[in-house]
């Protein structure tokens, strides 16, 4: 470990930094979650301060787009065995968290329950905006992020076309830039279904995957801690002032100094923190999908009957972010006894 530089080598089997920004931004995530829809008693500073946990989805699209591709470029796969693999164990672990939920009644009012399950079933709810957060708000990552990997295989051919990685990261910002100029242009971005389409992510995805060839490839990367640091204050500084200040349709444009603000303080983190904390975060990574899923689910029933009060839901809260860590470790562990691990058919 040096001192003051963290230091990528291209190669590795696994990158601990990565399983780090993994498991911190679906920490983040989950706890905005919380106290942004579970404790309303909550100061307005903390309600605004709490919004900044959200930025982890980006990190954790990036981390989906560096570890789909390092894995693949190790031992590239065919169409069919990505899609009976990757994409479905995606899809079957999102399957019964839906079905489980849809029994709740606070989680969607709407008279079409069935309709609503359907479309979760189906996966038609990303085209519907009604549909889009029923269930559970966080479902909207799981259409973005299945959208994603639709796409997987297409940019990896794409990347080969192009003759390397550079022009695809070019080619995914301008489509991600456009397609921010169109919501803002239509004023399409009031919909979840649309400002949350796969082309707002894609950069981030891609870039992901560019960062996995690099290091594949025997590239090396060096992020000295003042440079983690300033990007951190600059990207979140600018997040900040656009999230307070800017409102729509100029937060469509915020992704970018997100990630990078987000990201650098994330790794700033890594590097300064003892081996204890990076063992918890890298614990958490490994069932990041599974929190992700359960979480808003157990924090619903635990808050059924809580009383009104900042003390009370406070309380209320630390215990749901409790059961809610047992819930994901279950059904972490469920998942890997239905759905083993299996090799894949290469190309």
């Amino acid at each position: 470990m040096h001192k003051h530089c963290l230091v990528l080598e291209g190669g590795a089997a696994r990158y601990p930094a990565v399983d780090f920004l993994r498991g911190f931004s679906i920490f983040t995530v989950v706890l905005m979650h919380l106290l942004q829809s579970f404790v309303p008693s909550l100061p307005t500073l903390l309600y605004q301060a709490a919004a900044l946990g959200g930025t982890g989805a980006h990190v954790f699209l990036f981390c989906s787009g560096f570890g789909l591709f390092y894995s693949y470029l190790r031992a590239p796969v065919s169409l069919g065995s990505f899609f009976s693999r990757r994409f479905g164990r995606v899809y079957c672990a999102y399957l019964p968290v839906v079905l489980v939920s849809a029994l709740v009644p606070s989680l969607y009012a709407g008279a079409d329950r069935l309709g609503a399950l359907l479309s979760h079933v189906l996966l038609y709810k990303m085209f519907v905006p009604r549909y889009a957060e029923s269930f559970g708000m966080q479902f909207w990552f799981v259409s973005t992020i299945l959208q994603l990997y639709l796409l997987f295989i297409p940019l990896c051919l794409l990347r080969r076309r192009m003759g390397g990685m550079r022009r695809l990261v070019w080619l995914a910002l301008g489509l991600s830039v456009g397609w921010w100029v169109f919501l803002a242009v239509t004023g399409l971005y009031v919909e979840r279904i649309w400002n949350s389409f796969c082309l707002q992510f894609l950069w981030e995805f891609v870039l992901g995957m560019a960062v996995a060839e690099h290091l594949h490839g025997g590239g090396r990367i060096c992020l000295r801690r003042g440079t983690l640091a300033l990007t951190a204050v600059l990207g979140l500084g600018l997040q900040a002032g656009i999230s307070l200040w800017g409102g729509y349709p100029l937060r469509l444009f915020n992704d970018l100094p997100s990630l990078f603000g987000y990201g650098a303080l994330v790794l700033l983190l890594y590097h300064v923190a003892g081996n204890a904390i990076r063992r918890l975060f890298g614990a958490l990574s490994r069932m990041a999908y599974a929190w992700y899923l359960t979480h808003f689910l157990v924090f619903t029933l635990v808050f059924t009957c809580c009383p009104d009060g900042i003390a009370a839901e406070l309380g209320f809260g630390f215990a749901a972010f409790a059961l809610s860590l047992l819930a994901a470790w279950g059904y972490s562990a469920l998942l890997s006894v239905w759905m083993p691990k299996q090799k894949e058919k290469r190309i």
